[in-house]
């Protein structure tokens, strides 16, 4: 969803504003919806790339609709209400989706025009909360949802953290090193006739190969790559699928995203079991993971139970679905109490990805300190002892 901002006479005058619409040709007849002609409209990028709320603006979203549906306001006046709390692109958004309601839209198709605020499980419960008329037990269900994803963020948080403050100055001092000292430094060692040791000649080796700028147009590359490998790849799932496989063989990495998507997966199951049917629950579990390799399994099992497997079957047959999950997900199943056993199975998982991070969150501080003080020994070794050498050796032949 794009976002637009445009101007628009009204009867009170010239209106400007934010309004976000599929194509720019939407704008006008949105705008005539709510009253307004629009006299100009333009593509505003800011609010269009920056427009998701932040998992804790998110979470208080939820809880907000949770607490007005449960003291019975009517839900328009509620939502009127609830998007005053809010600031930016966000309440932009709730805005919309105000206007919509108005319109006569019901709730799940005015918040579906936004899918990178509101995901696929967000408007699934709220559709299942339209046909139930029990909005406050699916608004519930959305804040713990909303709760265990910021919890989620807030580990990675915890341990990157460090990382993101330490390794960039350390290693912005050490490539200013290479690509400002070096050239000074070989022009000395050209001069004094020094034969360089090994660090120094490895130091020039990796100034020279880093002044190209095809190393860094090739390791910016790399990054965007592995970074936005899904959008690039889009139509070739088979290369997601082989990238997916390399990343599984990263030690530590690859086991914490299989167990962190599986948990995710359980936990999507848990809550939609309850009030959808077990094709629909895996089609949302599905698309709310960028997992490649269980995307494609969760596939396979959706075609498997249409031909008449049960569900457990059709999950056990991923590899990374076994051992206790497996057998609380077929005990589940035969007791007629599925959202349970997912629920204990996310748990399960969760507990380890958490173990994981503390294990990791300990590990990586030294980890960090080794490498970077090995930085700081390469260069000491390959700048500052030539100069000491070279300094000596003419002290001795003054003297």
């Amino acid at each position: 969803m794009k976002c637009y901002r445009y101007r628009a006479f009204s009867r009170s005058g010239i209106q400007k504003g934010y309004l976000y619409a599929s194509r720019k040709k939407d704008v006008p007849a949105r705008l005539l919806r709510r009253g307004l002609d629009c006299i100009s409209c333009g593509f505003s990028w800011k609010r269009s790339f920056f427009s998701q709320p932040s998992s804790g603006a998110f979470l208080s979203f939820c809880l907000y609709l949770e607490y007005y549906t449960k003291s019975r306001i009517p839900f328009l006046e509620a939502l009127q209400d609830i998007a005053t709390y809010f600031k930016g692109a966000f309440r932009v958004v709730l805005d919309d989706i105000v206007h919509d309601l108005n319109g006569g839209d019901t709730f799940s198709q005015a918040i579906s025009r936004y899918p990178h605020t509101f995901d696929i499980v967000f408007v699934s419960l709220v559709e299942v909360a339209e046909k139930t008329g029990d909005f406050y037990t699916s608004f519930a269900t959305l804040t713990s949802y909303a709760d265990q994803s910021l919890k989620e963020k807030e580990q990675i948080k915890k341990v990157s953290r460090y990382l993101l403050m330490i390794v960039p100055v350390v290693l912005g001092s050490f490539l200013m090193g290479l690509f400002y000292l070096m050239p000074l430094f070989l022009d000395f060692l050209h001069d004094a006739s020094y034969k360089p040791s090994l660090a120094t000649t490895s130091l020039v080796m990796v100034s020279q190969a880093l002044s190209n700028p095809l190393w860094g147009v090739g390791i910016v590359s790399a990054g965007l790559i592995c970074f936005f490998y899904r959008s690039i790849f889009a139509p070739f799932p088979k290369m997601i699928l082989c990238i997916d496989s390399l990343f599984l063989r990263i030690p530590v990495v690859g086991p914490f995203r299989v167990k962190q998507a599986l948990a995710r997966v359980f936990y999507v199951l848990s809550i939609t079991l309850e009030s959808l049917d077990v094709i629909k629950s895996l089609e949302v579990a599905k698309t709310s993971i960028g997992f490649g390799r269980l995307h494609h399994d969760l596939s396979q099992a959706i075609q498997s139970i249409t031909l008449g497997k049960s569900l457990s079957f059709s999950l056990g047959q991923s590899p990374f679905v076994g051992g206790p999950c497996f057998f609380l997900i077929q005990a589940g199943e035969e007791t007629g109490n599925l959202p349970s056993a997912f629920f204990k199975s996310s748990a399960l998982y969760q507990r380890q990805c958490h173990q994981t991070m503390e294990k990791i969150s300990l590990l990586l501080e030294p980890l960090a300190l080794l490498f970077l003080g090995g930085l700081l020994v390469w260069m000491i070794t390959g700048l500052l002892f030539p100069l000491y050498e070279s300094f000596s050796f003419d002290d001795a032949i003054f003297s």
